[in-house]
């Protein structure tokens, strides 16, 4: 006699506790002139989103929708039943440096929601990208000044700050004014 195994789970939406506004997201850092992924994420399906540019700019994208290889921007997720709200940016520019906002939605018979939530974009010039663009000290005080590489962990041979003053620091100590 065969044994019949039956694997898998069940998702019923009634008990799901999740609200729209619990949207997941992240700053974003990208390279000038090269393709980039912004996504925030809903935890459950949503209807439509659309992107507020630093500019003012909205940006309505479709999962639907193809896009040709000259559109400025096209979806980039999973899509929307994923709770997905993506655009890739096909040539990023550091006029897209600034705070964006995601906005997505459910539009259905019983409900009519839309969530927002804000976060930071930072284009380089290339592939290191300071996390924060101007940061003051008080006299006396610590201060953390740290870049991130893109795409993301990236190795470097070395890494080396400079003050405005043209002081610079190395916690490596191979790294000398020469290098």
């Amino acid at each position: 006699m065969e044994q019949e195994i039956i694997a898998g789970s069940i998702l019923n939406p009634s008990t799901t506790t999740y609200k729209l506004q619990d949207i997941s997201r992240t700053n974003f850092y990208g390279v000038q002139h090269k393709p980039m992924n912004l996504l925030c994420q809903a935890k459950i399906p949503i209807n439509y989103c659309w992107f507020g540019h630093p500019n003012g700019t909205s940006y309505s994208v479709s999962d639907t929708k193809v896009h040709a290889a000259d559109d400025v921007f096209g979806y980039h997720g999973n899509g929307f039943l994923m709770g997905e709200c993506g655009i890739t940016i096909n040539d990023a520019s550091t006029n897209d440096t600034g705070n964006w906002q995601c906005h997505l939605g459910i539009t259905d018979k019983e409900i009519r929601d839309e969530a927002q939530v804000e976060f930071i974009v930072r284009i380089s010039k290339m592939n290191l990208v300071a996390t924060v663009e101007t940061k003051t000290d008080n006299f006396g005080s610590s201060l953390l000044v740290e870049c991130v590489t893109v795409p993301p962990k990236t190795p470097l041979e070395y890494c080396r700050f400079v003050s405005p003053k043209g002081v610079g620091f190395s916690l490596d100590e191979t790294v000398t004014p020469d290098k």
